[in-house]
């Protein structure tokens, strides 16, 4: 153990021994050690909190999640971006000194931590992308075989199967008996691949399935409290509001009826009567914004009636033949139902 403080610790991981290197809040090197990997838990674990170093090779995470949970702070970094600061001939210890140093750079690319259930899904794609590239191997080299007998068989996947096992059912290949029985052998081989894969394949359906229902989970609806005077309060508007519904539905179908009147049928409405049907019109039992917005657009309304019946009554005066059943524009194109 040092007087002065580490404050980064930058690792080597190695399959048995791992190289250390320790340096100050200045960035100088104040240590340098190689210690086996149970040992470089050990040690880590009498230091205080400081920023630990590694390249994300096999054994980091893990090691990551011991330093986390010992209070350090874990960096992963791609080794690919370490080697440039490696100093002169690589050694282990300048490997060390290296990922210190890169680690210290604010603008260096990290590498997340897995976590154990992540890595074992890794390993599972792993395992599976294995059997896979085994599978392609062994279809190849059973084509190659054929293929130097003058047999030649299709490149898909299953289209091969079929054909060679209608071949090898119905005795068409004019191959030696050490041939047949190692084709065999290849095909038994693929079968085991297929069934391996198989599995693999449901075994990621049923995760996938697992974390979709987890994600799209129902929702649950929790009761929020009310208090009883929120019930009364909303009680009381729904009553006055159904009570106030009936005159608002007789005062529009009112204003309906005003306008289908004759006079309306040819753009020509009354005045008065138009005005009557208006009043009529409980306010108090319209929106705020509604209600206010027609005491404003009314009087403007039953302005503008006047004057076009005016302006009828002097066209009437002017030309007394004109047909009773003109059709002019309609004012319930211009004045909209309040309602």
């Amino acid at each position: 153990m040092t007087k002065t403080p580490i404050a980064m610790l930058g690792i080597d991981l190695g399959k048995n021994s791992c190289s250390l290197a320790g340096m100050d809040a200045s960035g100088a090197v104040i240590l340098r050690r190689r210690m086996t990997r149970e040992g470089l838990i050990k040690f880590a674990a009498e230091l205080p909190p400081c920023i630990v170093a590694m390249e994300a090779c096999c054994g980091a995470h893990y090691l990551g999640r011991t330093f986390e949970a010992q209070g350090h702070t874990v960096r992963l970094m791609s080794p690919e971006y370490v080697a440039p600061y490696v100093k002169a001939q690589k050694t282990d210890d300048r490997d060390a000194e290296a990922i210190a140093e890169a680690a210290t750079r604010p603008t260096m690319r990290l590498v997340t931590l897995k976590t154990e259930a992540q890595l074992d899904l890794q390993v599972l794609h792993r395992a599976r992308e294995r059997l896979v590239a085994g599978r392609t191997r062994l279809t190849n080299q059973l084509r190659a075989v054929l293929l130097e007998r003058g047999v030649i068989l299709p490149k898909r996947r299953s289209c091969l199967a079929k054909r060679l096992d209608e071949m090898m059912k119905e005795g068409e290949l004019a191959v030696s008996p050490r041939a047949i029985r190692l084709l065999q052998d290849l095909r038994e081989e693929w079968a085991s691949l297929d069934r391996r894969i198989t599995a693999y394949d449901d075994e990621l359906a049923a995760l996938i399935r697992r974390r979709w229902k987890k994600r799209h989970k129902p929702a649950t609806l929790t009761p929020i409290p009310c208090p009883a005077s929120s019930v009364r309060r909303s009680a009381s508007v729904m009553s006055d509001f159904f009570s106030k519904a009936p005159r608002i539905t007789a005062a529009c179908a009112s204003i309906r009826a005003e306008r289908r009147s004759p006079p309306c049928c040819l753009g020509v409405a009354s005045p008065t009567s138009f005005e009557s049907a208006c009043q009529r019109i409980p306010l108090d039992a319209l929106t705020p914004n509604r209600a206010a917005a027609w005491r404003h657009d009314a009087p403007a309304s039953i302005a503008a009636i006047t004057r076009r019946r005016r302006s009828i009554d002097s066209a009437l005066a002017i030309h007394p033949g004109l047909p009773a059943g003109m059709k002019l524009e309609s004012d319930r194109h211009r004045f909209g139902n309040p309602c």
